[in-house]
């Protein structure tokens, strides 16, 4: 199987950094948590469009692998998720913190409007919707 059609979910998700995706991860101590790589795909006045890779982080604490075998990663959904350009705080919402904090906006995010699952399965199928939805990435 070439690289650029492996699925998904058979793969970690780094190979998304070399495609322009930002790793976003939930503030949590759990063993167990959510993991977004996000690309801003476009933007108004009002909102944002990003693209969604979602993946689940499960880290254990075996002391008998190697300390990279103690993360797996599995694949969860590609989403288009529409969002208000407005940060607002978790706190305004009544939801306590933001699993999803930005850099150093820790207590803010993004409301969203709508999340769209997009059903992409494969390396070869995420780097042609991609090139669809933004033409001049050159990938």
């Amino acid at each position: 199987m070439s690289y650029s059609s492996q699925y998904l979910e058979d793969c970690a998700p780094f190979f998304l950094e070399k495609l322009g995706f930002r790793e976003r991860s939930q503030r949590t101590s759990d063993s167990c948590r959510l993991v977004e790589w996000v690309m801003p795909i476009s933007t108004t006045d009002d909102t944002l469009i990003e693209l969604v890779v979602l993946y689940e982080l499960s880290i254990s604490d075996d002391p008998l692998v190697k300390t990279s075998e103690n993360f797996y990663y599995g694949f969860v959904e590609v989403a288009l998720k529409v969002c208000s350009e407005q940060a607002i705080s978790a706190r305004e919402r009544g939801e306590g913190t933001s699993p999803f904090p930005e850099d150093s906006q820790a207590f803010l995010e993004r409301a969203v409007l709508a999340r769209i699952a997009v059903c992409v399965k494969t390396k070869t199928q995420l780097k042609s919707l991609l090139k669809m939805l933004n033409p001049k990435a050159g990938l």
